[in-house]
């Protein structure tokens, strides 16, 4: 059963008074009894002056102090001793390991003991270490695909213009063509790392108006219709209630859904489908996106909305997009003050769920 450490310390003290009581309580009584016993010895069991019984029991009462006041200090001291160790124990472990942290060593894991707040507190450092370490190994593979993502463009580029200036390639449509669309993939990062740094500035706004969810779900499939048409994926829009409404801005959540399409449209195969719905839920509007694409596995799904993520290394940049859509999908929804999160199966065609929650 798990112990509050307050509960603890209060049943330690309280004992530790308890006995102080206890003992100052005995040496009184003992010293009043062991001075009344001489005071008869010494008036010969007759009754004697006030003055001879107020002197015998002052001298009990201030032996009763001093036997209390040592038997108090050999008490507290070690119990004092004992139960700054408990407290201590722990927090040197904590500091140790926070220091570790400081310096670089994110593996450092304190032990954890007991179920009290301390243990509590143990536990919640630990878990501070390991979304450092995470958090870490982002930042080095968010380095590693944005590299790759510059490269591989100047990479064609180089080549190209190399090759058309030492006359190995004659200039031709098709050539400018490659070039200009290696151009047009850098500029598409840029300005997809210029939204997502403006969505997560804290000075980005939104323009609320109703929105009829109805003619946002149809404007978004009119707009993916022609690509999912030319892949051989077909897109399903489940029926909504034409009265169905919510308060959003129509360009930002147009923007969540399409992100969301486009992401299910690469993971798909051709002759697979993809269904995106809306549904009413307890104040809120719940959008769903289900495609019958590859599925993501359990060890990428936390980590799917973080920028420049990719589960699959093997995927390449026309398949697998630059890795910052779903990131900019997490962004507005949470500027709309909702939730987003997948569920998928592990597997070719297990799919994929995606679900964005927004306040109605």
């Amino acid at each position: 059963m798990k112990q509050s450490l307050r509960v603890r310390i209060a049943v330690t003290l309280g004992a530790v008074v308890s006995l102080i009581f206890i003992l100052s309580s005995v040496t009184l009584v003992a010293g009043i009894h062991y001075h009344f016993n001489m005071y008869q010895l010494e008036s010969g069991g007759a009754a004697g002056g006030a003055a001879d019984w107020s002197s015998h029991l002052e001298r009990a009462v201030m032996q009763a102090i001093g036997w209390t006041l040592l038997g108090s200090i050999l008490i507290v001291v070690p119990v004092s001793m004992w139960l700054g160790k408990k407290l201590a124990g722990p927090l040197v472990r904590m500091k140790y390991s926070a220091e570790m942290m400081a310096r670089g060593q994110l593996g450092t894991r304190t032990e954890v003991q007991g179920e009290d707040e301390l243990a509590a507190l143990g536990l919640a450092l630990n878990q501070l270490a390991e979304q450092l370490q995470e958090q870490e190994r982002l930042r080095i593979a968010m380095t590693e695909n944005i590299a790759h993502e510059l490269r591989t463009p100047l990479t064609t580029l180089k080549s190209h213009l190399s090759a058309l200036r030492d006359g190995i390639w004659q200039p031709s449509p098709e050539r400018y063509r490659v070039c200009l669309d290696e151009i047009g993939r850098l500029i598409g990062l840029v300005s997809d790392l210029e939204d997502l740094n403006e969505l997560e500035s804290g000075d980005f706004g939104l323009s609320y108006t109703t929105v009829r969810v109805g003619e946002l779900l149809e404007r978004c499939a009119e707009l993916l219709s022609p690509a999912y048409a030319e892949k051989g994926v077909g897109l399903q829009t489940e029926p909504v209630d034409d009265g169905l409404v919510m308060r959003a801005d129509p360009d930002r959540m147009r923007q969540v859904l399409v992100n969301l399409l486009s992401n299910a449209l690469k993971a798909t195969p051709a002759g697979g489908k993809v269904v995106m719905s809306a549904r009413p839920n307890n104040g809120h509007i719940c959008f769903v996106v289900k495609d019958t694409g590859a599925g993501i596995t359990k060890e990428d799904l936390p980590f799917i909305f973080e920028r420049f993520y990719r589960g699959d290394k093997s995927r390449n940049r026309k398949t697998g997009g630059r890795g910052i859509g779903l990131a900019i999908v997490k962004a507005l929804v949470q500027a709309h003050q909702g939730e987003v999160w997948a569920v998928s199966g592990d597997g070719p065609e297990a799919g994929s769920e995606f679900v964005v929650v927004i306040p109605q």
